[in-house]
């Protein structure tokens, strides 16, 4: 088994209900559909939240998350496996959409979600793994960015590897 502490920022209510329950699968996020969290970055979690919950209050969960290693799909390095089959199926999904006329410019947003969601689906992932860079306040003040990471997102994909959850 291989486990995670991931920190996932919320309104404090959401919180509250995730802590007693258990998290809802979000539909879509660049990782594809899943619970999202950072891995061991709870300022991260924090700020992300904040800007997500404008005005609310907002509260962390720390969650350990264990599965077998062999279902984690870890994008984190260009030159891994996991990597190199992503931009493989990329490469086949986007000359299948060119042989159907579709537009690739209106998929643009959601085309890694997919790739993501059809190998996890086809392989039996239940874990995505990536570095990532998470947009900070000055970033989003002066429209600003940079290319280089500042966190590793975990997208769960089955919330039964979810264990001991708590608000902190």
């Amino acid at each position: 088994m291989r486990g995670f502490l991931g920190f996932h920022g919320t309104n404090s209510k959401e919180a509250r209900i995730i802590e007693r329950t258990n998290f809802i699968l979000s539909k879509s996020g660049w990782l594809g559909r899943g619970a999202y969290f950072f891995e061991n970055n709870y300022v991260l979690a924090r700020d992300w939240a904040t800007f997500r919950q404008r005005g609310q209050t907002v509260s962390v969960l720390e969650c350990n998350i264990q599965l077998d290693p062999a279902r984690i799909f870890d994008i984190s390095h260009p030159e891994n496996e996991d990597t190199i089959e992503f931009h493989e199926t990329r490469e086949e999904l986007i000359k299948i959409m060119i042989e159907n006329q579709l537009d690739l410019h209106e998929e643009k947003k959601s085309l890694d979600a997919k790739v993501i969601d059809l190998i996890c689906k086809n392989k039996g992932k239940l874990l995505v793994r990536a570095f990532t860079y998470t947009y900070q306040p000055l970033d989003r003040s002066y429209n600003l960015g940079t290319r280089i990471n500042n966190g590793i997102e975990l997208c769960v994909k089955n919330p039964g590897i979810i264990r001991n959850k708590k608000i902190i």
